[in-house]
């Protein structure tokens, strides 16, 4: 073999290699390309994600603290009501007491024929008075009013209630 064929054969293999290490370079050059896009969709997508996440909590503190805030106002709310209830027992306890005083001159008579269906009170006053007075021989006693009480029920009278005029 002479060196013509030899340089020939060897300038055949550096094309050959030349030729196979541009497509490894070609194929490299691609999937590094390949990469970098996938590389920055991934860091868009993260910093994205990142934005999202910080936003996030800014929404998360502003719920913290409004919760907090609307808890303190359940507290005092739920304190006022608490008040509120102790001051309405104290009133209704104060009204059973002024309703039990002024009922200790009451009297409530049933089976008291009335003389119409519209009896007046000051005729009921008087039956009431002649009863007091005449049948249970209770002399001297004043009433300040006295008046039928109830609907009319199947002919039957309905309750007289007096009340005492309290000296």
């Amino acid at each position: 073999m002479d060196s013509a064929t030899i340089t020939k054969l060897l300038e055949s293999q550096e094309r050959a290699y030349k030729n196979a290490i541009e497509v490894v370079v070609k194929n490299l050059t691609e999937r590094i390309h390949k990469l970098e896009a996938t590389v920055s969709d991934l860091t868009a997508s993260l910093e994205f994600s990142q934005n999202e996440i910080e936003a996030l909590k800014t929404t998360i503190n502003t719920h913290e603290a409004e919760r907090v805030a609307s808890r303190g106002a359940i507290d005092k709310l739920s304190q006022h009501i608490d008040s509120t209830q102790l001051k309405i027992k104290d009133m209704e306890d104060r009204i059973n007491y002024q309703e039990n005083y002024s009922r200790r001159n009451n009297i409530r008579i049933s089976s008291v024929e009335e003389q119409s269906s519209e009896q007046t009170w000051e005729q009921s006053a008087a039956v009431v008075s002649s009863l007091l007075k005449d049948k249970m021989q209770l002399p001297g006693l004043e009433l300040e009013r006295a008046h039928r009480i109830g609907q009319h029920r199947d002919g039957r009278p309905r309750p007289a209630f007096a009340t005492e005029r309290r000296s």
